[in-house]
């Protein structure tokens, strides 16, 4: 989190920012969030001085000889310039502030005793103190602040005063002599509602936070999330301002605005260095949110493992709740965090604990198409076939989101190709009707029964054809039941059991009705050359025209090919031999 940031002559800046020493640098985009004042200049309209001088061009002369520390010049053209309090440069700069700005300490201090007017504000709404204290210019902020400046006086933009822009920079000699000339230590930034001591902490400097503890700052002071220094710390991550804070007696056990103490703040982020001395000080590990997340849940749904087994070894509850009924194993594998997930089950966690519609942390994973995490369950030995509430087991719940990996995960650890779900639909049934092509070939490499219908009658390849999801290239479920010729146990193809008369739907139907009615020619041609070769197959051996059987030889004859059917006979409309015409639809 930073401060705002434009330089020249800036203001207060951000932790880590370098001082600015040129008023004429180009301008920085602003921090996320509110900050003390920025360091880089800004286009803005020039402030216009209240008088012209007598002599522009002396007034100008004045400004460069204030930027470039030129002492005999300043001295020189103070009388002609129109005085210190002179027009401005474009950015609202008075001569005080490029000197100051530029650490030209002899040129300040012939200014201000030459009246130069120390609340002078420049286009970013920065004071002469504002500024040296940003820029950790200690000299400055004592002649400044013996000379009369105002030690609190704000940033109009980001509410900074000259403390917060001293402590955000880890300026810590200047913290200090703000602080013994009675600055406000309690004073907070527009937005975030940091005081000096949240700015402090929050960029990890340990020397000016111990300053401000020192002088009485408010360890427990609230910004708008309801966070105290010692929960910016954790969040943040700093192992040595939190010890500092813990030693000066902070609570740690606050909680912020969502009910989160800086146990769990700093678990949520995975801050190890934290997260061990907030441990060492005893703090509860069992607290949880108002969502009912501990620390463990927390840093178990965003995979901080490090975390999670330092917290297992201080004694968290690994079957604790969240209001939503996950436990953190079943957060983990809900966000794919495996290797967290093998950390829970190596220390214990219900591998089976059932959640939000009595799902397992295999179904969750799963669901999610998290191939590791299953892996790591299915390596655990889990219960492959346990089904939720509404029937699915993990292998239906992947198919069902085209989850290839994770189809394939499950059937080569032994997952049932066949169960089915409340509605008699099987995992084969969910990704043909979705054009899954991955997890269809998969099905159909470990043998799924293409046969199988659900309740009212439809099979797989019915599905296929109604429905004919495709893969980015074309290939349909049916293109791939004929690529991988999988068959059922009597011997006979997908495509054979699509020619199969008896195999229709409620409505009298078969799979080669759907296709001519939806006008799926390429489909129509495969259905009819696989009837031809059947009964080519049957002939040979023996079966000839007599045969009778499902598929038999008048039936190939009749339905030899899309002429004999008529697809596209009129607008919207089929016809077939024998069966009339049908509108697209119906």
């Amino acid at each position: 989190m930073g401060c705002g940031a434009s330089k020249a002559p800036p203001s207060a800046g951000a932790p880590g920012e370098t001082p600015a020493t040129k008023p004429q640098q180009a301008s920085a985009q602003p921090a996320a969030k509110p900050a003390p004042p920025s360091k880089a200049p800004s286009a803005r309209v020039p402030t216009a001085p209240a008088e012209p001088p007598q002599d522009p061009s002396q007034a100008e002369a004045l400004l460069a000889a204030c930027t470039a520390g030129d002492l005999d010049d300043v001295t020189r053209l103070l009388g002609s310039a129109g005085g210190p309090n002179g027009p401005a440069d474009k950015d609202g700069n008075s001569p005080l502030l490029l000197a100051v700005a530029n650490g030209h300490f002899a040129v300040a201090e012939a200014l201000i005793a030459a009246g130069a007017d120390l609340e002078a504000r420049n286009a970013e709404t920065v004071t002469a103190l504002l500024l040296a204290a940003g820029e950790g210019r200690t000299k400055m902020v004592d002649l400044l602040l013996a000379s009369g400046a105002d030690k609190n006086a704000r940033n109009a933009n980001s509410g900074a005063t000259p403390l917060i822009a001293a402590s955000a920079s880890n300026f810590t000699e200047a913290a200090e002599a703000l602080l013994g000339a009675g600055a406000d230590m309690e004073a907070a930034s527009i937005g975030a509602g940091w005081t000096a001591l949240h700015w402090a902490v929050e960029g990890g400097h340990a020397a000016t936070a111990k300053a401000l503890l020192r002088a009485g700052a408010d360890k427990e002071a609230k910004d708008v999330d309801g966070r105290t220094p010692l929960q910016a710390a954790s969040l943040a991550g700093f192992a040595e301002v939190v010890e500092a804070l813990l030693a000066a007696g902070a609570d740690k056990e606050t909680r912020d605005r969502v009910g989160r103490t800086p146990l769990a703040l700093a678990a949520k982020e995975g801050r190890a260095g934290a997260v061990s001395a907030l441990l060492v000080a005893g703090v509860g590990v069992e607290e949880a949110d108002d969502g009912g997340y501990t620390a463990l849940a927390l840093a178990a749904e965003n995979g901080h493992t490090g975390t999670v087994e330092a917290l297992l070894k201080a004694g968290a509850n690994k079957e604790a709740r969240t209001q939503a009924d996950c436990t953190p194993l079943v957060l983990a594998c809900t966000k794919g965090q495996a290797d967290t997930a093998e950390a829970l089950l190596a220390a214990g966690a219900d591998r089976e604990a059932r959640s939000a519609g009595d799902r397992t942390p295999l179904h969750v994973a799963a669901l999610g198409g998290h191939t590791a995490a299953v892996e790591a369950l299915l390596r655990a030995e889990v219960d492959k076939e346990a089904k939720a509430a509404d029937g699915n087991t993990a292998l239906l719940l992947a198919a069902s989101e085209g989850h290839g990996a994770v189809v394939d995960a499950l059937l080569k650890a032994g997952a049932d190709s066949e169960a089915k779900d409340v509605d008699g639909w099987t995992a084969l049934h969910l990704a043909a009707k979705d054009g899954r092509e991955e997890v269809v070939a998969a099905l159909l490499r470990a043998g799924a029964d293409t046969s199988a219908a659900i309740g009212d009658g439809r099979t797989a390849l019915d599905l296929a054809v109604q429905w004919e999801r495709t893969h980015p290239d074309g290939r349909t479920a049916l293109d791939l039941a004929v690529q991988w010729e999988r068959t059922h146990p009597d011997g006979r193809t997908a495509l054979d059991l699509a020619v199969q008369w008896e195999r229709t739907h409620p409505d009298g139907r078969t799979a080669l009705d759907l296709a001519v009615q939806w006008e799926r020619t390429h489909i129509v041609d495969a259905i009819t050359a696989a009837a031809a070769a059947r009964t080519a197959k049957e002939a040979e051996a023996g079966a000839g025209a007599e045969a009778g059987g499902e598929g038999g030889a008048g039936e190939g004859q009749a339905w030899g090919g899309r002429q004999a059917v008529g697809v596209g006979r009129g607008e919207g409309e089929v016809e077939v031999e024998g069966r009339g015409k049908g509108k697209q639809g119906d």
